[in-house]
């Protein structure tokens, strides 16, 4: 039982290891939101739709009022889809396949980077079950340990 605990950290530890590289350029795209359905044509037959106003025809003047030119809207650029190839891929697959590749990690990416915070909690958690078994007196022999180290 002890065995199959440690395979199985082992292997989410990989698994986080894998998921981590490259996170950060992977934000997701805005989605716009839905627009909402046309409104429905008139149920009864025997009423007219209603008939949307004409504008009044605007009064001749003499000098043309021209808007102000609208400054050019910035198209967003293609997002550059970004992940890191498995050792030995590079050489080996072609351009498409980096593509799926990229995004079958960013589909998984969610879920590792899920599973590494409760990973990085378990073992918090751990630690400090482990420290609260040492008295004082070994407390301090640690951490007199730990700052001779970071001298270093």
């Amino acid at each position: 039982m002890r065995n199959q605990r440690w395979n199985v950290l082992g292997i989410l530890v990989s698994l986080c290891m894998i998921g981590t590289w490259g996170m950060a350029q992977d934000a997701a795209a805005p989605v716009a939101p839905p627009t909402p359905p046309a409104a429905p044509a008139a149920e009864n037959p025997a009423t007219p739709a209603p008939v949307a106003a004409t504008p009044a025809p605007a009064a001749e003047t003499p000098a043309a009022v021209t808007p102000a030119p609208t400054p050019p809207v910035e198209k967003p650029s293609p997002k550059k889809v970004r992940g890191m190839l498995p050792r030995y891929y590079k050489s080996v697959v072609s351009e498409e396949q980096k593509l799926q590749i990229y995004d079958i990690q960013s589909q998984y990416r969610p879920q590792i980077r899920e599973l590494q915070q409760k990973m990085d909690a378990l073992k918090a958690e751990m630690n400090q079950k482990i420290e609260n078994l040492l008295t004082e007196e070994q407390k301090e022999a640690i951490q007199a340990q730990k700052d001779a180290r970071s001298r270093k």
